[in-house]
């Protein structure tokens, strides 16, 4: 590969990987382009790229190439802690290992697949780390100055693609949520019956959350179920309705909307659970089990619970 500061082959394989990104439908698509792009231009034989998860902080395998689904499965994710992976984040330039074989920060699963030399190159965008691409070969190779600015290059864009994806992301889940909001504000306009609201509260809450919802009104020390979409979180309560074996009245205690581990008979899972406060008193809770958690999604599911409240409300000023 020639190498210089102007290399021609190194400017078209820029050119290409910018031209197919910029045509790409989605950004796993983006990110298969880059790999094809590169792997072959620098005469590499494996690669992948690995994204920051902002919740947990982990680095999580989004796509890869010249590997086995196997290994895969090893290298899934990175803690940021981990040495080789945790150090290329924070900077923006690449971090080349020479020979991987030699290096006491390297899985074995990496030295097991064979691969010598690798260059970890940072993905960020704003001045954030967005993620890693390793990009690797199974002999021991040198990376050129051009070979690093080209990685560095399509880090950045890659990174800018992973931030923009984010952003869009965000838009839709906001206009899910006025989406939401609107047709539950609607069904209160109109004083449809309280059974429907709060089953059309909890199909909304189950639809934002990717998960099962359902609405318990509690009334002393008894508790019913007033709304509900899916049933794993209906079966996982049980009949009456409990969490754990605790009882839902006494769970009204907790005014905060958080996230509940819950052990059953049947297993282990996680419960959403957000107080329904009327003026004065709780008088539900809004129990939903997700399939994949996000801590943002709290507020949201606050506002779904004030919502079922204003409900509750106005069944019982009604008579």
């Amino acid at each position: 590969m020639p190498s210089g500061p102007h290399s021609g082959a190194h400017l078209e394989t820029l050119a290409a990987v910018a031209s197919v990104m910029a045509r790409s439908r989605d950004i796993f698509a983006a990110m298969d382009a880059a790999l094809d792009a590169l792997l072959p231009a620098l005469g590499l034989d494996a690669g992948g790229v690995y994204v920051l998860d902002e919740r947990s902080g982990e680095l999580r395998a989004a796509r890869s190439r010249g590997v086995s689904p196997e290994y895969l499965k090893e290298v899934a994710r990175f803690s940021r802690d981990e040495t080789l992976l945790g150090n290329t984040l924070e900077g923006e330039a690449p971090v080349v290992v020479a020979d991987l074989a030699g290096s006491a920060s390297a899985r074995d699963a990496m030295r097991r697949l064979g691969i010598r030399s690798v260059a970890f190159v940072p993905l960020y965008a704003h001045g954030h780390a967005r993620g890693v691409m390793p990009v690797g070969s199974f002999t021991v190779r040198e990376f050129t100055p051009d070979d690093l600015r080209l990685l560095s290059a399509v880090g950045g864009m890659l990174g800018l693609a992973i931030d923009n994806e984010r952003l869009a992301e965000q838009s839709r889940r906001h206009l899910g949520e006025v989406r939401m909001l609107w047709e539950i504000d609607r069904a209160l306009g109109e004083d449809q019956p309280l059974d429907q609201v709060l089953s059309l509260l909890a199909r909304e809450a189950a639809q934002f959350c990717g998960g099962d919802t359902a609405v318990i009104l509690v009334e002393g020390e008894e508790a019913q179920v007033g709304g509900a979409h899916g049933s794993r979180a209906l079966h996982a309560m049980g009949h009456p309705p409990a969490l754990g074996g605790q009882q839902l009245a006494l769970l009204l205690r907790e005014t905060q909307p958080h996230l509940r581990r819950v052990e059953t008979a049947n297993g282990r899972w996680h419960a959403a659970l957000v107080g329904v406060h009327a003026p004065q008193r709780q008088v539900g809770l809004l129990v939903v089990r997700p399939s994949d958690w996000d801590e943002t999604e709290l507020g949201p599911l606050a506002t779904l619970a004030q919502r079922a409240a204003l409900a509750v409300g106005k069944s019982r000023a009604r008579g």
